[in-house]
């Protein structure tokens, strides 16, 4: 039987999140210049390779207003991010506001009022989002054929 105490050692922290990804930056594997797509592919792949776990990741349904909030490829589609232990890693959010910091780094139960304030999230296409919610949270190679499309590399 697994004790209680073994299960939360072995489980991250924010700080521990907060130095994998700072790791992660500082490898050849990641391009400041990538989309979300991107760069969560690298990430996901890299933490499985160097740490030995596949984190989950989030898909959001695109921006209510693709106009204002394009996206780095200006078509306002969808955004994704690595989730670990709880907390969302997102090494893209300045693409939405140059505001934010390299690596924004939030509570998994955030991540609603944190998009919320830079653009909010809904979709148009309840087809991709099962019940029509605004965002898939599942392991990367698990997200749905049509988030491939357009994935050249």
């Amino acid at each position: 039987m697994i004790k209680l105490m073994d299960i939360i050692k072995e489980s991250f922290d924010k700080q521990q999140i907060v130095d994998i990804a700072n790791e992660f930056i500082k490898s050849n594997k990641f391009n400041p210049s990538d989309d979300c797509k991107h760069s969560v592919r690298n990430f996901v792949n890299w933490v499985k390779d160097n740490k030995g776990f596949e984190p989950d990741v989030m898909l959001l349904a695109p921006p209510e207003d693709i106009k204002r909030f394009p996206g780095q490829r200006g078509d306002g589609d969808s955004h994704i991010f690595s989730i670990i232990n709880g907390y969302a890693i997102d090494f893209t959010a300045k693409q939405f506001d140059s505001n934010q910091p390299l690596i924004k780094i939030i509570p998994e139960s955030k991540i609603e009022s944190e998009y919320k304030k830079i653009g909010g999230y809904f979709t148009s296409y309840p087809d991709w989002f099962e019940n029509g919610k605004t965002f898939i949270k599942s392991k990367f190679n698990n997200l749905p054929d049509w988030f491939y499309k357009g994935f050249n590399t």
